[in-house]
């Protein structure tokens, strides 16, 4: 293509799903609502979903579950993943909710595998919540890894767990930073575990932030220790009052 030629750009297609979406944002629910029926009834199956949605949110609970599977049977796993969370929380069928994650996990679902991993860890099933974890975990879920770590760090498998809780960090998850801040503290790596804590602490996370203090104090870091604390403190950690009080007891010219 030589520098003088140029292309037509192409004009986007906005779908009923997008515009409902937009007036959905813009506050318009009943145009948003009028919008995903349009779109419900020209074959986007997100549209129902989203429906679905919009009828939870007014308590219609019954309307709600029927759009959440015509959605699914649609093609939409969203509809399945909000499927499960209608029947667990409202219906209190759990054996329909782990059904129903599992059909969206099997779509490849993120949030489904998640959810399908907390139930079923709750029933004992430790394999298939490792398994689901997993898959929710390599979907790019921080959570998901975080607790897979706890899972492999149970099983005493720490490289897993470790892995695992690298990857929660990566991906932003605040529980998994200080899990694997411990973890590497256990194993003596100071300087990365204070890498972990620091990441989390960036964050205005509490827990980071007193874990950065206990490792600057038994370091000898007094000034340090006592900024983390401070930190902590205003974050609303419990026990942190207590350290300050300690430490400026102890070195009350600090």
């Amino acid at each position: 293509m030589s520098g003088g030629e140029q292309v037509d750009a192409q004009p986007v297609e906005v779908t009923e799903f997008d515009q409902a979406r937009q007036l959905e944002r813009e506050g318009d629910l009943a145009g948003a609502e009028a919008a995903y029926r349009v779109g419900e009834a020209a074959g986007d199956p997100r549209c129902a979903t989203f429906l679905g949605i919009m009828f939870g949110m007014r308590g219609e609970i019954d309307e709600a579950e029927a759009a959440f599977r015509r959605g699914e049977q649609g093609g939409d796993p969203n509809g399945a993943y909000n499927l499960g969370i209608l029947l667990e929380n409202e219906r209190r069928d759990l054996a329909a909710a782990t059904d129903a994650w599992r059909r969206a996990d099997a779509a490849g679902h993120r949030e489904a595998a998640y959810n399908l991993g907390c139930m079923l860890h709750s029933q004992d099933d430790l394999e298939g919540a490792e398994a689901a974890w997993r898959r929710a975990s390599e979907r790019g879920d921080g959570q998901a890894a975080s607790n897979l770590g706890l899972l492999l760090k149970e099983k005493g498998d720490l490289e897993g767990a470790e892995a695992a809780w690298r990857r929660a960090h990566d991906l932003g998850d605040l529980a998994g930073s200080n899990n694997l801040g411990r973890l590497l503290e256990e194993a003596g790596d100071l300087k990365g575990a204070e890498i972990a804590y620091r990441k989390a602490d960036q964050e205005r996370d509490a827990d980071a932030a007193f874990n950065l203090g206990v490792l600057f104090w038994e370091q000898g870091d007094v000034p340090r220790a006592i900024s983390s604390f401070e930190r902590a403190e205003a974050r609303g950690f419990d026990g942190a009052a207590q350290m300050l009080e300690r430490i400026r007891t102890d070195f009350p010219h600090v």
